[in-house]
């Protein structure tokens, strides 16, 4: 079966006037006609109004103000992927596809539900515990993917700090029995540890501790 279009990851915040790339000073050339300069004219404010509707929604998505991308659940295709218990995946359904990963999911006689990752993010969720639920991939030499899901009464904007920038994520939301919002994040490279924050509004629900993995250390 088809799955959906891939969700977007990650979206750096800020420097928005970059994806620009045409400028409104410059003077039209000469061309020995008036026709052509009012086409080029005409050209020149369409290709600004266009970017103009880029900037606004990239600004929009930055913000985290964008509306959310919900799925009900019961018009998901069936299907399963490693990691999805035996005794649920006759109630699994497709979501989607993650930074190129497909993720399934399956909800469970008592009110939880697994997920699964084709990356080998997988596990079974109780919904009494953190409200973001994420898993790490990587080493001790860097982060190289956060997934995770999330169970909270109101569907906020999530992001992600390195250091001191912060990035919105892109989040899908599935409708019950599942109730729960799923994000992948591939991680830019030498970034060892990172921060979640669900926000509603300019109000924090939530975040995570500092995330980073954790090597044991060997004992002589």
């Amino acid at each position: 079966m088809a799955a959906p279009a891939t969700e977007r990851a990650l979206a750096p915040i800020g420097r928005l006037g970059q994806r620009a790339g045409i400028s409104l000073t410059g003077r039209l050339p000469l061309y020995g006609s008036r026709v052509l300069q009012l086409r080029s004219v005409a050209a020149l404010i369409t290709a600004a109004a266009a970017t103009c509707a880029l900037l606004v929604a990239t600004a929009a998505g930055a913000s985290g103000t964008s509306n959310p991308r919900v799925v009900e659940f019961s018009q998901l295709p069936h299907g399963w992927i490693e990691g999805i218990p035996r005794d649920v995946r006759p109630n699994s359904r497709i979501v989607g596809v993650f930074a190129g990963h497909r993720l399934a999911v399956a909800p469970t006689r008592n009110g939880n539900f697994c997920k699964a990752f084709s990356g080998g993010f997988a596990g079974c969720r109780v919904r009494a515990a953190n409200t973001i639920n994420p898993t790490l991939l990587g080493t001790s030499q860097g982060l190289e993917a956060i997934a995770g899901d999330i169970v909270a009464e109101a569907r906020g904007a999530l992001f992600v700090t390195f250091g001191s920038r912060q990035y919105p994520i892109a989040v899908t939301w599935v409708s019950r029995p599942i109730a729960a919002g799923f994000f992948f994040i591939t991680v830019p490279k030498g970034q060892t540890a990172a921060r979640l924050i669900l926000r509603s509004g300019s109000h924090i629900v939530t975040r995570t501790d500092t995330l980073r993995i954790q090597v044991p250390r060997k004992h002589p």
